[in-house]
């Protein structure tokens, strides 16, 4: 990627090149994301999981960084639209997240990414601080698994 200043970054929210996003879980919730497209698709896709502070404007401004890479990028959101501004904001937004209902998101963002009418099915996720627990799959290696495979597509002889 190249090098640029957190100002650049945050341009790309400005100039309007990210869509807020809204799906429904296999668990039933509606959970919300932000997704950047790039100019040229098809592309491979990248999954976003913000660190502890939630979903702000700097890993909204990373989506769109990996749009203008090439990559369909969504970043989720973990904690319903809350960010936090102090460090104990964040500690008890982290510490009241819902192991269950994280996987439940993570999957569900995963599955929709894979099958995104501009996307390619080729899926990578990225994640910063608590956020890159999340993308190396920290829950069991089915959670891990599950995002890359559908439960009505299994792998079948190395397709993945």
């Amino acid at each position: 990627m190249h090098e640029y200043s957190r100002r650049d970054l945050v341009k790309g929210i400005a100039a309007g090149e990210l869509e807020t996003v809204t799906i429904t879980t296999a668990g039933g919730r509606s959970v919300e994301g932000t997704l950047a497209v790039p100019d040229s698709v098809p592309a491979p896709a990248v999954l976003l999981i913000h660190e502890w502070w939630g979903l702000n404007d700097q890993i909204k401004s990373m989506a769109a960084e990996f749009a203008k890479e090439g990559y369909l990028a969504l970043a989720l959101d973990l904690f319903g639209g809350k960010v936090a501004k102090t460090s104990d904001e964040a500690r008890q937004l982290t510490g009241g997240l819902d192991q269950s209902a994280g996987e439940d998101t993570v999957k569900a963002w995963g599955r929709w990414l894979k099958k995104h009418e501009n996307g390619t099915g080729k899926l990578a996720t990225v994640g910063w601080c608590s956020g890159g627990g999340w993308s190396l799959g920290s829950g069991p290696i089915n959670f891990l698994f599950s995002i890359f495979a559908d439960d009505d597509d299994p792998v079948q002889g190395g397709h993945h």
